[in-house]
């Protein structure tokens, strides 16, 4: 207190700020949009997130050489793009209405600051509660077709279209692995998390969790605790599958089905430019014909505005279509940094730095099926955990945790 003015520290400006910023993004059911008031909110929240890290704090000063060099880099990237797309006659609006989405990945540079602020401990903690956030204002903002769900049946997407942004899927890693959290709430946390990673019925996120639980017990010390947290997730396992065995034999009896389908012939046609340049790719705004990738949609005209969306559902060969091998090497260095390609980091003794990493996996194996690049919540979050593994493996700093 100064002069009778109560001052709030920096750490408890950043922590109101990133919680106000990441609560008001999980009220974001998928893409922002005009049509949803919760994007107005966010927006705002994201400007204050923003000017707090560039105004208010050292973050230039402390932000590494190497983060400027791969910032130059992929900026120069961009650029070439542009004037490739404009070589094979994009329009310039399509150029940049396909490259706003990846401007989120500047999150990118604001989230190393946050973590030193507030602590690795305390921003994981936001990211866990605005996963819930997520699976609370989707129910209480949907309640109606949540009855309908809950006395039908089926998937939620058939009541609910978009939910499929992966806050639940990332939300049972976190409750499952951060330390310092009460048994009863881990539970209780993972199970509302599974009940929605289930209602969705998104197999890849089914498929990767299942791999999670299978290799947990080996991520614990000793032989008689890794034997009981075994069987307690086999107890788990077969409960779901008593309760939900016939719904997950139809989602996976789907397999190859109208979604699947899509997504291949995305594959080939993402290939096919790929082939025909495969420096510079096809450049961002590039239309996919419904009709070669999507013929049962293409047939139903008076659903669709246009012949052509501007995305495909995998990140990495939309990356190779539309900006060549020089786009997908920046997501090589992306992978890199996210910590995902040595093993030893799953097994790490910090369930900090498990958590940051399983979750990066998690969100990377998501990217892999879907228009995830579009979903901002899916690039921030994978922003917070990219940065908080470089903080907890970086030996040359100290790491704060509360």
């Amino acid at each position: 207190m100064r002069g009778g003015k109560i001052l709030l520290s920096k750490e408890s400006t950043g922590f109101f700020i990133l919680s106000f910023m990441l609560v008001s993004l999980s009220a974001l059911s998928y893409v922002p949009s005009p049509e949803q008031f919760s994007l107005y909110f966010f927006a705002m929240a994201y400007v204050l997130f923003a000017l707090f890290s560039f105004i208010f704090s050292d973050w230039w000063r402390s932000i590494s050489h190497t983060c400027i060099f791969l910032f130059l880099l992929a900026f120069l990237s961009v650029i070439l793009n542009f004037f490739v797309s404009m070589a094979v006659d994009i329009q310039i609006g399509k150029w940049f209405r396909s490259f706003v989405p990846i401007m989120f990945f500047v999150s990118l540079l604001f989230a190393p600051f946050y973590l030193r602020v507030i602590g690795v401990r305390k921003v994981f903690l936001i990211l866990l509660v605005s996963c819930f956030f997520y699976c609370a204002f989707l129910f209480i903002f949907n309640f109606d077709k949540f009855y309908d769900f809950m006395r039908i049946g089926g998937r939620l997407t058939f009541y609910l279209q978009d939910s499929v942004v992966p806050y639940p899927y990332v939300g049972v890693i976190l409750a499952v692995l951060l330390p310092g959290i009460k048994a009863v709430v881990r539970i209780v946390l993972s199970c509302v998390f599974l009940f929605f990673v289930f209602a969705v019925g998104y197999k890849i996120q089914i498929i990767f969790l299942f791999g999670f639980f299978l290799f947990l017990p080996f991520s614990y010390s000793g032989a008689q605790r890794k034997l009981f947290v075994f069987l307690a997730l086999l107890i788990m396992l077969v409960g779901v599958f008593v309760f939900a065995g016939d719904y997950i034999v139809q989602r996976f009896s789907s397999i190859g089905g109208g979604g699947d389908q899509v997504r291949m012939l995305e594959i080939e046609y993402a290939w096919s430019v790929f082939q025909s340049s495969p420096l510079w790719g096809g450049g961002l705004g590039l239309d996919v014909p419904l009709n070669l990738t999507r013929p049962t949609y293409a047939e139903q005209s008076e659903l669709w505005a246009s012949d052509s969306v501007s995305y495909i559902h995998n990140f990495p060969l939309y990356l190779l279509m539309v900006g060549g091998v020089v786009f997908f090497a920046l997501f090589l260095i992306l992978l890199k940094f996210a910590g995902v390609l040595s093993v030893r980091n799953f097994f790490s003794s910090d369930k900090y730095v498990q958590s940051a990493v399983w979750c990066s996996l998690a969100l990377i194996v998501f990217f892999t099926t879907s228009a995830a690049f579009k979903q901002i919540q899916s690039v921030v979050l994978l922003s917070f955990f990219i940065s908080a593994f470089n903080q907890l493996t970086d030996q040359s700093r100290r790491v704060v945790y509360e």
